[in-house]
């Protein structure tokens, strides 16, 4: 039976490292969505507009926007820390993969 050889194959902790940087910006981006929607409310431009026509309906359906945006921004979060911990979960296994190698089989 021969060896399995695996050639070219990179992986790279500090890019999942820098992946989880570019989603907490997306979750950080979610607070100007969130402030964007607060500009329909009565007392802002659209709001002084609309609120007569159909502010009941509007804050019903800001309030499932607000919890649903709040959502996103947990899993977000989980996502960021995930990627996170998964690069260090590698880059242990890894130095642990060869410190065994190097002791199992050391060079002469």
């Amino acid at each position: 039976m021969g060896w399995l050889v695996m050639a070219d194959l990179e992986i790279s902790p500090e890019v999942w490292r820098t992946h989880a940087g570019h989603i907490a910006s997306v979750g950080d981006g979610l607070d100007t969505v969130e402030s964007a929607s607060d500009a329909a409310l009565a007392g802002e431009p659209f709001g002084m507009l609309c609120t007569p026509l159909f502010a009941s309906s509007y804050e019903s359906a800001k309030t499932q926007f607000d919890s649903s945006l709040s959502d996103i921004g947990d899993l977000l979060e989980q996502d960021v820390q995930d990627l996170k911990d998964t690069a260090t979960d590698f880059e242990e296994t890894d130095s642990q993969a060869a410190t065994d190698a190097n002791n199992t089989y050391p060079s002469y």
